[in-house]
């Protein structure tokens, strides 16, 4: 059996690292991770795995990221950052892909479903649908992978949902809005699933680790904690996208609304995922919010 060549972009990072793990349990794959200055040690850990490390970066020319793209079947990226990466490093890389003749490419999604949100619904959604809009037009293979928010950003203070000190989850609008959400190794395995799939050539594949209600949520941590958790309703979604138009005009700081633009996206249920393919990967056996908070009570 032939091997596929599957090259990582973000490989040190917390979701790359499962990535490349999950990969190297492949024994028809061989893994390559581009490796920028500055990650030499993590990358280390890469190679005694049996990783090949090729040195470069998003902000390297396309002449210099085509180099690096030689002989790669698959690219996954798995970068996180600001327009420098998701946007314009993203697009040299799917332009030196192309040139290096990859033959699919799957760019750093990892989220809600973006593409059916409005321009100016979220400011980084914004980004990664001007990057999927260049991949398809692009006449390489790709991959959309969706799977949700992360089940552990979730239940961090980023979203600002759930307060794990305070037992409290506030939201805007229903409790009854429907939450898709995936751990992010459970996530890695099955974007490598997908991603050595021929059938999920030029597809969006869509995967959700579980999905609950705020109210279901609110029971599932009571029954795990033994906590009495507080609905919070601050108002209604449209309450919440005039607090992100005050907050933009008022900083230039993306991260001051970053997060609000987030909990949009949830609260208001437009990024709701749709055609969930678990079922395409039996051997894939998510992580549910119950079996999460089994392993990890002790933040409440």
């Amino acid at each position: 059996m032939s091997s596929t060549k599957v090259l990582v972009v973000g490989a040190t990072g917390r979701l790359g690292s499962l990535i490349t793990s999950a990969l190297l349990n492949k024994p028809t794959v061989q893994v390559s991770a581009l490796i920028r200055k500055g990650s030499e040690t993590k990358a280390e850990q890469l190679k005694e795995k049996g990783v090949q490390l090729i040195s470069g970066a998003l902000n390297d020319s396309v002449e210099e990221l085509q180099q690096a793209c030689q002989n790669v079947d698959v690219i996954i990226s798995a970068v996180i950052g600001s327009e420098d990466t998701i946007l314009d490093g993203q697009l040299r890389l799917l332009e030196a892909a192309k040139k290096a003749g990859v033959k699919r490419f799957i760019p750093s999604d990892y989220s809600a479903d973006y593409l059916r949100a409005s321009i100016g619904d979220h400011d980084h959604f914004d980004m990664r649908k001007q990057v999927a809009e260049q991949v398809k037009q692009s006449g390489i293979g790709y991959t959309i992978f969706l799977n949700g928010v992360f089940m552990e950003t979730f239940f961090g203070p980023f979203l600002n949902i759930i307060d794990t000190k305070n037992h409290k989850i506030t939201y805007y609008g229903s409790a009854e809005t429907l939450v898709d959400t995936t751990t992010y190794e459970d996530a890695a395995n099955y974007v490598v699933e997908a991603a050595l799939d021929p059938e999920q050539l030029n597809k969006i594949v869509t995967v959700s680790g579980d999905r609950v209600t705020y109210t279901q949520l609110a029971q599932q941590i009571e029954q795990v904690t033994g906590h009495k958790i507080t609905l919070e309703r601050k108002g209604n979604v449209e309450d919440l996208k005039k607090l992100i138009e005050t907050t933009k005009n008022t900083t230039h700081n993306v991260w001051a609304y970053i997060g609000m633009q987030y909990q949009y996206a949830l609260h208001s249920g437009i990024c709701e995922l749709k055609n969930i393919q678990n079922n395409k990967y039996p051997n894939v056996q998510p992580t549910s919010i119950k079996q999460w908070l089994e392993k990890n009570k002790n933040i409440f």
